[in-house]
C-alpha cells in the first residue's frame, strides 16, 4: 500500500526545562487532526474523496507534520470499517494508518467538556465524537483536519483536502 513505508516517529524531548510529547511543541511543526471521515475515505478506494484524502495525507506526512486523532475517532472508525468493509480494513487501519498518528486519549474532563458542548450546540446532526475532536483541536490550536465532514468547517476548522493548505 502507498503509505506502508511512511512513519512519523514521535519523541519526548526536553525544551527549555520542560518535557513535551508533541512534535509541534518541540520543533514548531503544525499538526493536523484526522477524523473518521478522512480515515474512511483513505481506506475505502470506492469512497468519494479517496484520492484527495490520500494526496492530502501524503503531503502532511512528507512535510513531517504530526497527525493527531482521539481514541473516540479510532473507536468510531474501527466500528464502521468492521461493519461495512471487514477485518482486513481494520487491520490496515490499526497497523498502517494509526502508526502515523498520535492518539489523544479522552479523559473524564475532556469528555465532560465535549458533552457540555454537544448539549449547548443543540444540533441533532452534531455528535459527541466530533465535539470531542473540536475540544482537542482548540486545546492544541490545531486548525487543519483531514476530513470530509463539513461540521469541522462549520466549527471554524480548515478541511484537508479542499483548501490546498496541507
Amino acid at each position: 500500500m502507498w503509505w506502508a513505508n511512511t512513519r512519523i516517529r514521535l519523541v519526548t524531548v526536553a525544551w527549555r526545562g520542560t518535557t513535551t510529547n508533541t512534535l509541534s511543541d518541540a520543533y514548531g511543526l503544525v499538526p493536523a487532526f484526522a477524523d473518521m471521515s478522512g480515515f474512511y475515505a483513505l481506506l475505502v478506494k470506492t469512497e468519494d474523496g479517496h484520492e484527495e484524502v490520500a494526496e492530502a495525507l501524503t503531503r502532511i506526512l512528507e512535510r513531517g507534520r504530526p497527525l493527531v486523532t482521539t481514541n473516540y475517532v479510532v473507536l468510531e472508525t474501527t466500528a464502521l470499517l468492521q461493519r461495512r468493509i471487514g477485518m482486513a480494513a481494520v487491520r490496515d487501519f490499526e497497523e498502517r494508518i494509526l502508526s502515523t498518528c498520535t492518539i489523544r486519549w479522552v479523559a473524564e474532563a475532556l469528555h465532560r467538556r465535549a458533552c457540555d458542548r454537544l448539549i449547548s450546540e443543540d444540533r441533532r446532526s452534531l455528535g459527541l465524537v466530533d465535539c470531542t475532536s473540536f475540544e482537542v483541536m482548540e486545546q492544541e490550536e490545531i486548525v487543519d483536519v483531514l476530513a470530509l465532514d463539513d461540521g469541522f468547517a462549520r466549527a471554524g476548522f480548515r478541511l484537508l483536502p479542499g483548501t490546498g493548505a496541507s
